[in-house]
């Protein structure tokens, strides 16, 4: 199996994590885990030239959407709000348990 992990800017410009496999069990077993851990992943045949002779070789992208920064700070304010209500509800739980020994 061979992989292709695109540097940043190939990232900006839409290239994605790829695989190539030796031979059909190799490629079956990772498609299988991608889909047990429900990683999005597409399949393709791309060509290559082996001793001068043009064949296709199975490949399998991984398809994950490229976030922006705006999307980032979306996610962090999100996490920030759920750590907030939950130091709220600890908060209030201890408050009742101190009430109920009085």
């Amino acid at each position: 199996m061979k992989l292709f992990h695109p540097d940043f800017d190939q990232i900006d410009n839409g290239f994605k994590t790829s695989f190539t496999f030796d031979n059909e069990e190799e490629e079956d077993q990772l498609i299988s885990w991608l889909s047990y851990m429900e990683i999005d992943h597409l399949r393709s045949k791309i060509p290559v030239i082996t001793d001068g002779k043009m064949s296709h070789q199975t490949c399998v992208i991984i398809d994950m959407a490229v976030k922006t920064n705006e999307e980032e700070e979306v996610v962090e304010d999100e996490v920030v709000q759920v750590e907030e209500e939950t130091t709220r509800k600890k908060k209030s739980k201890k408050v009742k348990e101190e009430v109920a020994l009085e």
